[in-house]
């Protein structure tokens, strides 16, 4: 790296202390937007439009040459921009080293001290922080950022006169990120109209930085107020490509509110602006919490485009539909699945099993459970497999594979059933009426099992104990609990 890109990365300081801020004075703060604020100007000012690729290359430069400054930097800001703060510090560590190694000047040196230091204040390693930002102002005593450093340190120890300092580098340097750190430190102190008067003074000398609403958009936050901190995140995103995560805090207001519809406003606005998979992932289980199917189906494809490689969204698309009994569209799911992805193909057949069963075609379920089950011996749809067996009429199958089940999970309702009832089916009434007897012990106000016992009754010959049970069923009104394995 060059004497000018390091001039470039000096002159970028100012927009990170708003982050540290977040860390040295709140306990639980809502969002890491100036953190992140940060790192994307910096990236943007290097050149970097998308930060994926662009850490992508820094990657592929440093296998060829590991000690490339320029790629450590770009490396060590994405990472911080996707908020893995250990690898950038790591990062950070690295690049230290290599400029050391090639004997860089004191002042080049200076700048990468002061960003490992704000990093350090940043992640709550105040001690580290301070030592670093000490050490880059021992180095470079008249750099421009000297008296954002020296504010960063009296903010770590308490001093009162970080707002001189902040002052100072607002004079001499005259960037939107002095003022946005001035009135973070301010709404921190507790003067909150002197903050917002700062932030306003701000959007004056730099009508097109979208940091002032993004601050706006915290504060907002920080007071519990989710309607002007959506309006102010709005009017931030409209100039950002990154921080949009900061939905998710605004959602979780609306939520605590009772505001649905705003929160699941809000989640769709993290998923356009913050597309991770994790952003998916909320929104859907939103959609899902709302009972929206086909809204929660349409986020999962979209997901699924975006993170082609990731099974999980294809896999909890068939799920839900399974849920919904929509057994055809699920099964186009898992056969996509199946299609798609390679590696363990065991829970997909599982998945494709449930579906077959779902529209009666026992057959196919039962090819797909064998294919499965062997591999997933302790998974619950083992006695799905069971019951395909008793639809075959594959009796003593099926009595072996829940008697197996039942050898692991004693009691076990449902195995319990589908064991009395391939019994019956093989004409063994009277250990049918054992095993049912059992089953109605354990629920007895259960319609299906009174019945089942009611019918065995009658095929003994017991006719009026028989009656007796029927008109007990009828009169039941407990809906059917036993479970299908669905889930």
């Amino acid at each position: 790296m060059t004497p000018a890109d390091f001039s470039v990365l000096r002159n970028k300081k100012g927009s990170l202390l708003a982050a540290l801020v977040v860390c040295l004075a709140a306990q639980s703060a809502p969002v890491f937007a100036h953190q992140f604020s940060h790192s994307h100007l910096v990236l943007k000012r290097l050149g970097v439009q998308d930060v994926d690729s662009a850490l992508l290359s820094a990657h592929a430069k440093l296998k060829k040459n590991p000690d490339d400054l320029q790629s450590l930097w770009i490396k060590a800001e994405a990472l911080e921009l996707k908020g893995r703060f250990l690898d950038a510090q790591a990062s950070f560590e690295k690049l230290l080293e290599a400029a050391q190694k090639k004997k860089v000047s004191a002042k080049e040196l200076a700048s990468i001290y002061a960003e490992q230091g704000l990093l350090f204040a940043f992640t709550k390693r105040l001690k580290d922080g301070n030592a670093a930002l000490g050490r880059s102002l021992q180095l470079n005593p008249k750099s421009v950022d000297a008296p954002l450093l020296s504010a960063v340190q009296s903010w770590i120890d308490a001093r009162r006169d970080a707002i001189a300092h902040f002052n100072k580098y607002i004079s001499s340097v005259r960037d939107v990120d002095g003022f946005v750190a001035k009135a973070h430190y301010l709404f921190v102190e507790g003067k909150q109209d002197d903050a917002l008067k700062t932030l306003s003074e701000a959007e004056k000398l730099f009508p097109t930085s979208p940091f002032v609403n993004y601050e706006r958009a915290y504060f907002s936050l920080t007071m519990r107020d989710a309607q002007n901190a959506e309006k102010y995140a709005d009017l931030a995103m409209k100039k950002l490509v990154f921080g949009g995560f900061i939905y998710e805090d605004i959602a979780k207001l609306y939520k605590r509110d009772g505001k649905i519809e705003q929160q699941f406003s809000a989640l769709r606005k993290l998923a356009n602006y913050f597309p991770t998979k994790e952003s998916y992932n909320v929104l859907a289980g939103a959609a899902i919490d709302r009972g929206k199917v086909d809204d929660a189906v349409k986020i999962l494809d979209n997901a699924q485009k975006l993170y082609p490689d990731d099974v999980t969204f294809v896999d909890r698309k068939s799920k839900l539909l399974r849920r919904a009994k929509r057994w055809k569209e699920a099964l186009a799911a898992a056969q996509y699945r199946l299609d798609h992805f390679q590696g363990d193909k065991s829970y997909g057949y599982l998945g494709r099993a449930l579906c077959y069963e779902g529209l009666g075609d026992y057959k196919k379920a039962l090819a797909d459970y064998d294919k499965s089950i062997p591999f997933r011996e302790q998974t619950r749809e083992a006695v799905n497999r069971a019951r395909c067996n008793l639809q075959l009429k594959n009796y003593q199958v099926c009595i072996d594979q829940a008697d197996a089940w039942l050898a692991r999970h004693p009691g076990h309702i449902v195995a319990s059933e589908l064991k009395a009832r391939a019994l019956f089916g093989m004409g063994k009434t009277k250990e049918a009426l054992k095993e049912t007897e059992n089953l109605v012990e354990m629920s007895s106000e259960n319609p299906v099992f009174i019945t089942l016992r009611a019918e065995i009754l009658q095929k003994l010959g017991r006719a009026k104990e028989a009656a007796a049970e029927f008109a007990r069923a009828k009169k039941s009104h407990v809906a059917d609990e036993s479970p299908d394995g669905n889930d």
